[in-house]
């Protein structure tokens, strides 16, 4: 995402969205290694607008990069939970072997919700507030 733009902000709720890609990052002082799944709102009002889920996950193998390689913090970590609620009839065998390539497979019924406070627990003004994948449904 550019960083000159703001993130979007939309009303809280459920909507459809399709997968675009991955990347894996770094945050919080580079200690921190993440997963960012980026989608589109398919439908609707907010059609076309990207919207992000991020994963705290245990390792990144190699550099951040898009389609990078990493290794989720558990099998029972907020990432695996939604991929195998997603897509059930999967078998998993390792955590690092995980077919991200699954999710460009169709469309999926997401919770969005505002954020109000910021990191530092303050209060975020009206203009700046944003709306983020709280958390992957199912696929539709």
């Amino acid at each position: 995402m550019d960083d000159c733009l703001l993130k979007p902000q939309m009303p809280a709720g459920e909507y459809i969205v399709e997968f675009d890609h991955y990347y894996t990052t770094t945050m919080f002082r580079e200690s921190t290694p993440k997963v960012v799944m980026v989608f589109y709102i398919a439908d609707g009002d907010y059609e076309g607008v990207r919207i992000e889920r991020f994963y705290t996950v245990a390792r990144l193998y190699g550099e951040s990069e898009r389609n990078g390689r990493f290794k989720p913090k558990g099998q029972t970590c907020r990432l695996m939970m939604e991929f195998c609620s997603c897509f059930p009839d999967q078998v998993i065998e390792r955590l690092d072997r995980l077919p991200m390539s699954r999710w460009s497979m169709g469309r999926f019924l997401v919770l969005i919700r505002g954020v109000t406070k910021n990191h530092e627990k303050e209060i975020i003004p009206r203009q700046l507030k944003y709306s983020v994948i709280e958390r992957i449904i199912r696929s539709v």
